[in-house]
């Protein structure tokens, strides 16, 4: 039987209770793209009455993660964030939301060295979007991928 990594993703989104605690909603998950959304509310904002900065990293994060765990390969993987680098392009004052998508070869060949290396760093970069479509934040990831022991 073949898993269904964009399920799988969805379901790790779900055990995530702050998640859904700011309101961050999975709109799709397919196999490499996903989109989520948040939308504006004022307990998300900080002292300017924009989206607070922890929420653009927040989303973007997620966002990522589910395009880089339901492109996965193979279920004897497992990744984390390793490290984000945000860039803040401009404020955020509606809904936010991040739409993005992984190449199929490329994120295989990258799943393909976990699997005959054991490990391997996976940079991808997330584009967070206010409701226009402007980007708000841009943030460079370093997803660590290991093989299981």
């Amino acid at each position: 039987m073949e898993m269904n990594f964009p399920e799988l993703a969805k379901a790790m989104f779900n055990m995530m209770p702050f998640l859904q605690k700011i309101g961050i909603r999975i709109v799709y998950v397919e196999k490499g793209r996903a989109r989520v959304e948040l939308p504006f509310d004022e307990s998300i904002t900080n002292h300017l009455g924009t989206v607070h900065a922890g929420a653009l990293y927040t989303i973007a994060e997620t966002g990522g993660g589910l395009v880089i765990t339901s492109a996965a390969t193979s279920a004897d993987i497992w990744g984390v964030a390793k490290s984000g680098h945000i860039k803040y392009k401009k404020p955020a004052k509606d809904m936010i939301y991040v739409e993005e998508e992984v190449d199929p070869d490329w994120i295989a060949e990258r799943f393909n060295t976990v699997l005959t290396e054991g490990k391997a760093d996976i940079p991808f970069t997330v584009h967070v979007r206010g409701e226009n479509g402007d980007i708000v934040a841009e943030v460079e990831f370093i997803y660590h991928i290991r093989k299981r022991s």
